[in-house]
């Protein structure tokens, strides 16, 4: 045994040597290539380039930055894409928290290689995370087969994502409003102008919808069927007036 006078002799690694090796680790750790390194323009260049549809629902996993830039890409624009859409069978429906724009990227991602959305549902009551026109973007880039679209309590969505819509969803047949407050003229006219099989429309307590997209609606849309106006001020004689006159097909109109 070592005597008490003896004990400051022994030898203990070193500090600095154990300090040392560990910022050399932490160094080589920083400076190991990774692709989240790259910037936003060159993740969207590969990912458009993805050789299938596995992959892409692959890449969508690893993170929300990753989900979000995928959601991003138009289809048209995917290197593979051969540009042929058949009909979509999928039902989708988003409620309260479940109504965000990540879930909505997720649809637009997941949807798009099994079958095609058909019918998408929108219930929004998300004070934090509510649906903006960026969830709509990504549904309008990624399922062209949408057919029929439901908007409920949707405060953030306005005309950007509508019109993202109306370029991306030819096939929209249907379509309903309800408390939408920021949605105006220009989303009814941009959909009136590309979506020309639409079947029925609702329209339920919008405030800035007035009697000039009545006039494009009745216009563009030969094949109108149903219309159900509610709670809508901005709405007056003489723009349902026009609709009636010029929507020849009308069976069914329901007015408050």
């Amino acid at each position: 045994l070592l005597s008490r006078g003896q004990n400051w002799n022994v030898d203990f690694p070193s500090r600095e040597r154990i300090c040392a090796t560990t910022a050399s680790q932490n160094f080589e750790q920083r400076n190991h290539p990774s692709i989240e390194i790259l910037p936003d323009e060159c993740l969207f260049e590969v990912f458009k380039r993805l050789p299938s549809g596995q992959e892409t629902s692959v890449c969508a996993c690893v993170s929300k930055r990753w989900l979000m830039l995928l959601s991003s890409i138009h289809k048209d624009d995917i290197a593979e894409s051969n540009g042929i859409e058949g009909e979509g069978y999928l039902v989708r429906s988003l409620f309260g928290r479940e109504a965000t724009n990540v879930r909505l990227a997720a649809i637009a991602i997941g949807t798009a290689n099994h079958g095609g959305l058909a019918k998408l549902s929108i219930q929004g009551n998300n004070p934090c995370l509510s649906v903006t026109d960026a969830g709509l973007v990504a549904i309008a880039r990624g399922c062209p087969t949408l057919s029929d679209l439901s908007l409920w309590n949707v405060s953030f969505v306005g005309d950007k994502g509508l019109s993202e819509i109306a370029h991306g969803c030819h096939l929209l047949e249907k379509l309903d409003f309800f408390q939408c407050p920021i949605i105006t003229d220009k989303s009814l006219l941009d959909i009136a102008k590309n979506c020309l099989d639409m079947t029925s429309l609702t329209i339920d307590s919008c405030s800035n919808i007035r009697n000039e997209s009545l006039k494009a609606v009745g216009q563009y849309f030969p094949n109108l069927k149903i219309v159900l106006l509610k709670n809508s001020l901005l709405i007056g004689d003489h723009g349902l007036a026009v609709l009636f006159y010029l929507a020849a097909a009308l069976v069914w109109k329901t007015i408050h």
